[in-house]
């Protein structure tokens, strides 16, 4: 659609992780840079940097900008009705359990083919393993889950209500 909605939209993912392209760009930990070349093993983002990473397949882009490999950078204050993002963390769980799944130790490719249309130069493909199995809440965290937790909400868009991504 044409502007943010309500969690659990768009269909699931294989992880059970729902609205990972389509909804909302998701803030990320990493600060804003290169991706390194060749394989690694558990990556981390540059130590420091200016902008912070939002990435994914938010519904307000191009083509180019809904594939799930795009990568963008903002400054950690800065906010978007646009941009949401989600909880993960290692403590162990089952599958999918009070809104949160597992995702599994692996390896994976990242980046995008080189085919692939809008891919950026920046996005060479490689491979990263990672080597803990970690657990993401399956939608972004909601306006209503952000008041809950005794937060004045800061939505830019409040009138989407509470089952609507927070920014």
């Amino acid at each position: 659609g044409s502007k943010t909605h309500a969690v659990k939209g768009k269909d699931k993912n294989a992880f059970g992780l729902y609205d990972m392209s389509g909804n909302v760009l998701e803030w990320v930990y990493d600060w804003k840079g290169n991706y390194q070349s060749g394989a690694q093993t558990d990556p981390l983002g540059p130590n420091s940097g200016s902008y912070r990473v939002v990435r994914g397949g938010g519904w307000y882009g191009n083509a180019k900008n809904c594939r799930l490999a795009d990568r963008a950078g903002a400054t950690p204050g800065d906010r978007y009705s646009g941009w949401g993002f989600r909880l993960a963390r290692t403590v162990p769980i089952e599958k999918c359990e009070n809104g949160e799944c597992l995702v599994p130790k692996g390896s994976f490719t990242m980046g995008s083919p080189a085919s692939e249309l809008g891919r950026e130069s920046n996005e060479t493909e490689h491979k990263v393993t990672i080597t803990r199995d970690f657990y993401m809440s399956q939608t972004e965290v909601t306006q209503g889950q952000w008041k809950a937790a005794g937060f004045a909400n800061p939505s830019m868009f409040p009138s989407c209500g509470d089952d609507c991504p927070v920014e």
